[in-house]
């Protein structure tokens, strides 16, 4: 082999060496990069998640006391209505 060949073929074994080097150093921090983002908009969608439900919870809850203490307007009707016009209904 000529002086040229072999000159050659080291600088190609070089080329691959760092090319191959190159990406795997590339694919390895990329990897960690896209796990972080993960782990991070998974956590983020599940606080949203858990304090979209806090929300409504507390909105229920909120609701719930509003009608269970408005005697005039809600208890006091639901008390006047018999059984009888329920059976007439069908809703009993």
């Amino acid at each position: 082999m000529g002086i040229k060949k072999k000159t050659l073929l080291v600088l190609c074994g070089i080329l691959l060496v760092t090319g191959l080097l190159i990406s795997w150093l590339w694919y390895t921090n990329t990897r960690k990069t896209v796990d972080i983002h993960l782990e991070l908009t998974a956590d983020s969608i599940m606080q949203d998640a858990f304090d979209t439900f806090d929300y409504l919870l507390k909105d229920t809850e909120y609701m719930l006391t509003l009608i269970t203490l408005n005697k005039e307007n809600i208890v006091n009707p639901l008390t006047a209505i018999s059984k009888v016009s329920l059976n007439e209904y069908g809703q009993c």
